[in-house]
């Protein structure tokens, strides 16, 4: 049970370092480092040239791929991913009502969030 908690709050820590990497891409916050970081450039990563008419730029690019074309959908890949299993996992290891087991992860997700915000935003 401890390895499924330390397990679940590393998962859940990873989360929220991503949500914040992914709100500063949707900010505009990491345009100076280039397209791909830009929400409002990046978008025609996923096209051919550029080009919604031309379709995709590769198989899955605008479906299940579209994580691999610009730096807001492959840090929301990295929180949803690690959020769930996290919390699945610290849920199922912490020996009280699962629904204050759901608060304690909203909560710390939350928290940490916040400070990696600040942290990252800092540095650019």
């Amino acid at each position: 049970m401890t390895i499924m908690l330390i397990i679940g709050i590393i998962l859940i820590v990873a989360s929220a370092w991503g949500k914040a990497f992914m709100d500063l891409c949707k900010h505009e916050a990491l345009k100076d480092w280039g397209d791909w970081w830009s929400e409002h450039k990046s978008w025609i990563n996923k096209y051919k040239n550029g080009d919604p008419n031309q379709g995709p730029a590769f198989f899955g690019s605008t479906t299940f791929l579209v994580f691999m074309t610009d730096g807001w959908h492959f840090w929301q890949k990295l929180v949803y991913d690690p959020l769930t299993w996290g919390a699945v996992m610290f849920v199922l290891a912490m020996p009280i009502h699962w629904a204050w087991s759901c608060l304690i992860v909203s909560i710390t997700h939350k928290l940490i969030f916040e400070l990696f915000y600040r942290i990252i935003k800092s540095l650019k």
